[in-house]
């Protein structure tokens, strides 16, 4: 890694797609596979160094200033305060600082986003991952793609408590990829263009509560549990040659037995039911939540000249509705001085 210029002013810009589950969403963390989209809905980050000593961490939602000299994460020094809405991403700042000889004194991080927050979008990841790289490279270091992942683990540990990386990975590398947590990731070949609409359901969920949820119920029921995750295992290994295929109406068919068992599992919701239920009879080849569930977003794979059918019937039901494609590119950076 190279240091940073010192005393000269530098800025920097990253930006990353946010992300879908297709189907493995929740058994993600027991071991399954998954299989994720990065979509054309981004967040964007830009890093500036200033001559101040403070950090100015700002979005459309909340600004926070911190002494950058003085600051000390474990007792709180300088002014970090653990349950401000800019905790996440203070960690991260503080450990790309500790790779530069000589850091500047201070540094303002400008946070943009299309993604809906808490929506099962994969916003976080797709914020973590911008600032990771748009603030190294304001600061002169070189990091690779594999490192912007593991870093990005430190801010969504924060967040959503034992997350599989999944949304930080789709959103570094795009396009649609097969997932196992510990084991890395492979990207999947398409047959064919793959058409989604993503209808939100305006009601937000916290991640952690829904694992802990789900979590409960395949301890109940461990017998179950094992049957689930089978069958979860071999509906991604079937998807994924779908998609090779371009066989979008077999994918729609696993989409809607991967809805099947996360109901079960207590995943889904009044809401989210609906929608699927609308996208499902106005055309959609396949409907599912996307996430954690209980609120968030739904994901549909539309028939061929039904997505805005599929977009309107989404709306009808209650819900926002996004035309999205996949976004084969992830994460993305450069700097100016």
């Amino acid at each position: 890694m190279n240091a940073t210029r010192r005393g000269k002013v530098l800025e920097a810009y990253a930006k990353a797609p946010g992300k879908v589950i297709l189907l493995g969403e929740h058994f993600v963390v027991r071991g399954s596979p998954s299989v994720a989209a990065a979509i054309n809905l981004h967040a964007q980050v830009k890093a500036s160094t200033t001559l101040d000593n403070l950090v100015k961490i700002e979005s459309s939602t909340f600004t926070y200033t911190y002494d950058w000299s003085k600051t000390n994460l474990q007792t709180g020094e300088g002014g970090f305060a653990r349950n401000s809405a800019a905790a996440p991403w203070i960690p991260l700042l503080e450990e790309l600082k500790k790779r530069v000889k000589h850091p500047p004194p201070g540094l303002r991080v400008h946070i943009e986003s299309a993604i809906p927050p808490s929506s099962g979008l994969g916003s976080s990841a797709a914020i973590s991952v911008s600032m990771i790289s748009a603030t190294a490279k304001a600061l002169g270091l070189t990091v690779s793609r594999r490192k912007v992942v593991e870093l990005a683990f430190i801010s969504e540990r924060h967040i959503h408590g034992n997350p599989s990386g999944i949304d930080q990975t789709t959103s570094t590398y795009g396009g649609v990829i097969f997932y196992m947590k510990g084991e890395g990731f492979r990207r999947i070949r398409l047959g064919c263009e793959l058409p989604l609409v993503i209808g939100d359901t305006g009601k937000p969920r916290k991640t952690s509560l829904m694992v802990e949820r789900v979590s409960r119920y395949l301890n109940d029921h461990p017998r179950r549990g094992e049957e689930l995750l089978s069958q979860m295992k071999q509906f991604v290994e079937d998807a994924e040659e779908a998609l090779k295929r371009g066989d979008l109406k077999k994918m729609g068919e696993l989409m809607n037995e991967n809805q099947r068992l996360l109901s079960e599992v207590g995943a889904s919701s009044e809401s989210i039911d609906r929608m699927v239920a609308e996208a499902l009879d106005h055309g959609a080849l396949g409907a599912k939540l996307t996430g954690a569930g209980g609120g968030g977003c739904v994901v549909a794979v539309p028939g061929p000249g039904r997505t805005n059918e599929v977009a309107s019937a989404i709306r009808e039901a209650g819900g926002r509705p996004y035309v999205v494609k996949v976004d084969n590119y992830g994460l993305r950076s450069w700097r100016r001085s």
